[in-house]
């Protein structure tokens, strides 16, 4: 079964949670303990933007590294973008996509034309938007903070997830 909110719940519990946990040790080493739970949201927002994202690039056609696309597909995972893309299917439509997802014997054409239909489709860029949400709720966290090397690190850090493109 597949639904944003299950989505969610895979993602937390696969990188949300241990961007999460990173961030509260990285608290607790510091000491300074009234910090902990905004910086457990910062984590907790930037792993959830990084998996959208991370999703997101198994769409792209025009990538620059070696990784192939649509891994996701491959290995029967219907995440972010594929959800949004369902949501715009008529019936007949979706029950056919959702049996392709998850058949054994996908051929690389048919792998193909589906990340160009999602591509297609405003699927990517609705994630997207996803993507900058959880991210800007993260800086949001991040930039309140003094001016340091700590805090300008995990600027940093944002900035790339949301630029990155592979």
């Amino acid at each position: 079964i597949y639904s944003e909110q299950s989505y969610f719940d895979i993602i937390y519990n696969k990188t949300a949670s241990l961007l999460e946990v990173s961030c509260e040790i990285g608290v607790l080493t510091c000491g300074d303990i009234t910090k902990l739970e905004q910086m457990k949201e910062v984590g907790r927002n930037l792993g959830i933007a990084f998996q959208i994202k991370d999703d997101i690039l198994d769409f792209c056609l025009d990538k620059t590294d070696d990784k192939p696309t649509g891994n996701d597909i491959r290995e029967k995972k219907i995440t972010l973008p594929m959800i949004y893309f369902l949501q715009n299917l008529n019936v007949n439509k979706r029950n056919e996509v959702l049996a392709f997802i998850a058949a054994d014997d996908k051929t690389e054409q048919g792998i193909e034309r589906l990340i160009k239909e999602v591509n297609h489709s405003d699927s990517i860029q609705k994630a997207q938007k996803d993507v900058e949400h959880y991210s800007h709720k993260a800086i949001e966290l991040i930039e309140n903070e003094n001016e340091n090397i700590y805090r300008t690190n995990l600027l940093l850090l944002v900035d790339f997830l949301i630029k990155r493109n592979k």
